[in-house]
């Protein structure tokens, strides 16, 4: 892409224009997404099928919209973009309303959900199970966002966002629970072997059996045993080609990226009224610069600014991401327990057993405050009276939660232990 003729301007105004439609759709859903809080059901899900011109939801469609996966990759994306330093959020409204896409995110390792297949389980009988893409691109989308500022270098605390450090350890620890299978009914691990099974002459396939819009499937719901009929006329995927090229890359294996680019070129379709191919590898690169191209022109941080192709105790840290509560697990674990005697006679009575103890007094400016205040002052957290948004649920905090500092605007220090 070149300059001289504005093209990347426009590509990058195309992106920010197509992330806030998406935006400006879900806050009319404020209802939704509000009732989300107490209740994760299809009928109070965001709506992930829009209508291109209005933005409002299909209706009339038997479509499953409850796909975590959707929403975590939508906030995921916004802060590679905020990132990369496009402005996409433009007010704190529209912040607060990220606020609670978190708060949607959450509680992803334990809402079952239909899945980024959009079937739910493989038997497609309108059943929801936990799915691991699901549940990662949450834990992803929660990492990215954890003390990240929307508005970037130019935000206050107001535009920071938080994020719940017992609910990122609970999307871990179920991931890697179902890890490497996608949910209980898709058991089939990932592995190249496996791969090489669903890799078609078109593209690949989505797993095997996948009746999805083939010519023997003729309902959404299928009976019992129907699956059968599907094996061996499964569709074909060429996206997946895309993606096996951008993977090869970030791994530096040139010559497996070429191959797929030769299998993707024959597959790609050019309209009448179009002047370039739909569905394109990359956007395009004059002949005489193809060396260069490859020669590693484009960098991997210029396509993920977050760093996350990077293991988690190496990525690097940024300015706009700096109020992270989120951090890689250290290579030695040591626990650290302060004891508080509520008054100074305890305090004496403790130390004649030889036990070492502080007062709040001590503690000053350090003040201590109970788990259920610690809940009410985070429940102001992407609060919005203009989108009727109550900001976070009552959840209670967890061990981790409960082991940190947290600070107040005023700059005064509160510290929040559980009282034994």
């Amino acid at each position: 892409m070149g300059d001289e003729s504005g093209q990347s301007f426009e590509l990058r105004q195309s992106a920010i224009k197509c992330m806030r439609a998406i935006l400006q759709a879900w806050m009319q859903q404020t209802v939704r997404l509000e009732q989300f809080k107490t209740a994760q059901t299809l009928e109070t899900s965001l709506s992930t099928r829009l209508d291109y011109a209005t933005g409002q939801p299909l209706e009339g469609t038997d479509y499953n919209h409850l796909q975590m996966d959707c929403v975590g990759l939508f906030v995921l994306q916004l802060a590679q973009m905020i990132l990369s330093g496009l402005h996409v959020i433009h007010t704190k409204t529209e912040a607060a309303f990220v606020q609670n896409l978190v708060f949607y995110l959450e509680r992803a390792y334990r809402i079952p959900d239909y899945g980024m297949w959009e079937r739910g389980s493989k038997q497609n009988r309108n059943v929801t199970e936990l799915h691991a893409s699901s549940i990662g691109m949450a834990k992803a989308a929660i990492e990215s966002l954890s003390g990240f500022n929307l508005f970037g270098v130019e935000g206050d605390h107001s535009t920071v966002i938080f994020t719940d450090a017992d609910a990122h350890s609970r999307n871990s620890m179920i991931l890697d629970t179902l890890l490497p299978r996608e949910s209980a009914s898709k058991i089939h691990k990932i592995t190249m072997k496996r791969v090489d099974v669903l890799k078609g002459n078109y593209g690949y396939k989505r797993f095997t059996r996948d009746g999805y819009a083939t010519v023997l499937e003729t309902s959404n719901i299928y009976t019992q045993g129907e699956l059968s009929k599907f094996r061996g006329i499964e569709n074909e995927w060429p996206m997946f080609f895309a993606y096996q090229i951008i993977a090869c890359h970030f791994a530096k294996d040139y010559e497996k990226a070429q191959m797929f680019e030769e299998l993707l070129e024959p597959l790609l379709v050019t309209p009448v009224s179009e002047k370039y191919p739909w569905l394109p590898k990359y956007y395009f690169v004059p002949e005489d610069s193809l060396d260069e191209e490859r020669c590693g022109l484009l960098q991997i941080h210029d396509l993920d600014p977050l760093g996350r192709h990077c293991p988690a105790n190496s990525r690097p840290l940024s300015l706009v991401s700096r109020y992270s509560t989120i951090s890689s697990r250290p290579a030695t674990m040591l626990v650290q327990i302060v004891l508080i005697a509520e008054s100074t006679r305890l305090q004496q009575i403790l130390a004649t057993y030889g036990i070492r103890t502080q007062t709040p007094v001590e503690m000053e400016p350090l003040k201590l405050w109970p788990p259920h205040l610690i809940v009410r002052a985070c429940s102001f957290m992407g609060l919005s009276n203009r989108l009727h948004l109550t900001g976070r649920p009552p959840r209670p905090l967890g061990a981790i939660g409960s082991s940190k500092f947290y600070r107040y605007v005023n700059s005064t220090t509160f510290n929040h232990v559980y009282q034994v």
